[in-house]
């Protein structure tokens, strides 16, 4: 199972010394040690790995292999963004996403982002795509380069780009 719940004969729920004064107990028994080291096990570069994230707010979303949601197709309803991460590229498939932030490391590889493929070379800063008059059919990706881009719309964004 996932989750387990594991009580130490002879110590209350939480304490502070397992085998020694000030070892760290509770927060760093070799249980607990093997525990995070499960958890913040990172995927090798010539591995293949695929992780999903879904958020409803986007101010509290973090990054799946460095790509971030910025901005929802319709605010208010879920958005995913599913990465498999190869030794050369990323392929991102995104749902209600309207601009996605890739960070440099991940940028670095050739990325697909739904049914669009851009280099590695490519250099952007992030990718936007924009939305038809009745919000109900996406363009296909674009990059956007520099700082100048405005987070609210795609203006940055063109088929030359």
């Amino acid at each position: 199972s996932f989750c387990k719940l594991r009580e130490i004969p002879g110590k209350p729920h939480w304490w502070w010394d397992t085998k020694s004064q000030m070892d760290g107990g509770v927060l760093d028994d070799a249980e607990m040690r093997d525990f995070w080291k499960l958890c913040t096990k990172k995927a090798k570069d010539n591995e293949t790995s695929t992780k999903t994230m879904t958020c409803y707010d986007l101010s509290t979303c973090g990054s799946v292999f460095g790509a971030h949601p910025v901005q929802a197709q319709t605010i208010g309803q879920a958005t995913s963004v599913t990465v498999t991460k190869t030794g050369s590229s990323l392929e991102i498939t995104t749902y209600n996403i309207r601009r996605l932030r890739v960070d440099p490391p991940a940028s670095s590889r050739a990325i697909r982002i739904d049914e669009t493929v851009f280099s590695r070379q490519t250099g952007a800063i992030s990718y936007c795509r924009e939305i038809s008059a009745d919000r109900r059919s996406l363009s296909q990706w674009f990059a956007c380069y520099g700082d100048h881009e405005q987070m609210e719309s795609c203006s940055c964004c063109t088929e030359d780009a």
